[in-house]
């Protein structure tokens, strides 16, 4: 047996998590180790998932699991699945809503609200949003002029993405087009900017799962 590995035995599932969780701890402390040096290999994360994230977290320990979740209810999964859904449904407030809420599109947070409020105001919805806006009233909050160049830019680029995919609808060429329209919505500076974000604020499992979506996709 290598001299490096130890067999130990527990009398539960807790107190063997205890026990890694506090070897990390001297390895880091004493040892001059770096958390992201270490991993914790189960056999059945489902039983151990959560008494794993627990303990770490009671000694101050960065802890991301590595399990399979769905990519759809992540901001970038959704940011894709919201804009393919706009174009299937005919621009649909939820559909077009959900897409510019994730923060993956061209517009910022106050240009999307001062946008949603106009559209729950007048019933914006479907073919209207290709077609300038000519509705206003003293409760609108941007000026018209303001909210039509934002429909453009909510719109036009998805419209680029329709007609690319109607001209050649083969999954290579409708996977190309896709990767245009992530491009034109500057989508990998967006997401490293979020990855960064996350990590500074200590948030490592999220800042994982976000760059492992953006890497499938």
């Amino acid at each position: 047996l290598d001299p490096l590995i130890r067999v130990l035995e527990s009398q539960n599932v807790y107190r063997e998590i205890d026990h890694a969780v506090k070897e990390i701890a001297l390895l880091v402390q004493e040892e001059g180790w770096s958390y992201k040096d270490v991993g914790v290999v189960v056999n059945d994360l489902t039983s151990y998932g959560f008494a794993i994230q627990r303990t770490m977290e009671e000694f101050g320990i960065p802890c991301f699991l590595d399990a399979k979740r769905s990519m759809a209810d992540k901001p970038l999964g959704l940011f894709v699945v919201s804009s393919l859904q706009v174009l299937v449904r005919n621009y649909r407030y939820e559909d077009v809503f959900s897409m510019l809420k994730t923060g993956f599109s061209n517009l910022e947070e106050d240009e999307w609200e001062g946008l949603e409020n106009y559209c729950l105001q007048f019933g914006i919805r479907g073919s209207q949003w290709k077609a300038p806006f000519h509705k206003c009233n003293d409760k609108t909050l941007l000026p018209l002029e303001e909210l039509d160049l934002l429909r453009e830019k909510v719109v036009e680029p998805l419209e680029r993405l329709r007609s690319r995919v109607r001209q050649a609808p083969t999954f290579a060429s409708i996977a190309k087009a896709l990767f245009g329209y992530l491009e034109e919505n500057r989508v990998v500076e967006k997401t490293q900017a979020l990855t960064a974000a996350l990590h500074q604020h200590g948030d490592l499992e999220h800042a994982a799962e976000n760059n492992q979506v953006f890497n499938r996709i």
